[in-house]
């Protein structure tokens, strides 16, 4: 099991990087989590209930494409 950690303003790749990890990131909001998982080389789903904040994900995803899908 991998932690993010606590300080939600700490680089995600600064702890840990995908490396080719299946990841699934609940509640992923704008995605910037996920954004930052798919940099380090996994394959990220994002999950969220709310569908402005996926819309905004998606449009980055649509801005620079890392191949994550958002549900």
């Amino acid at each position: 099991m991998y932690s993010i950690g606590s300080d939600p303003a700490e680089p995600v790749s600064a702890r840990w990087r995908g490396r080719g990890e299946g990841i699934c990131d609940l509640a992923c909001g704008q995605g910037w989590v996920a954004r930052e998982l798919a940099r380090g080389g996994a394959q990220v789903t994002g999950l969220d209930l709310a569908p402005n904040l996926l819309a905004l994900a998606r449009r980055s995803e649509e801005q620079e494409p890392l191949g994550i899908v958002y549900v």
